[in-house]
């Protein structure tokens, strides 16, 4: 549910690993973006699928995905070569949760 939403942006160089040690998983959604990828973690108590859009900052979406989900703590890598360096927004809809990250 929305109210038990954690949120948490992050940037990271491709090399490197990250872990999510959450008490639950409940409502995690994290971004992870470097020059070539988006990495999506999100955590569900049940299997599902989202929506999930990522626009410029002029408001012209870039990409539109839907994401299957399993139960516990999901990743999902999107590619953004040949996208020019920015700010974007990562958006899901159904959990009403906005993310801002910045493609170097």
């Amino acid at each position: 549910t929305p109210e038990s939403t954690v949120l948490s942006l992050h940037s990271r160089p491709s090399s490197s690993s990250f872990q999510v040690n959450p008490v639950s998983n409940k409502g995690i959604f994290d971004v992870f973006a470097n020059e070539t990828n988006l990495n999506l973690v999100i955590g569900s108590e049940i299997r599902t699928s989202l929506s999930f859009q990522m626009v410029n900052i002029m408001g012209q979406q870039v990409l539109a995905e839907k994401v299957h989900l399993e139960k516990g703590l999901n990743e999902r890598t999107f590619d953004l070569t040949g996208m020019p360096s920015g700010i974007y927004i990562v958006i899901c809809k159904e959990r009403n949760q906005v993310k801002k990250i910045h493609k170097p």
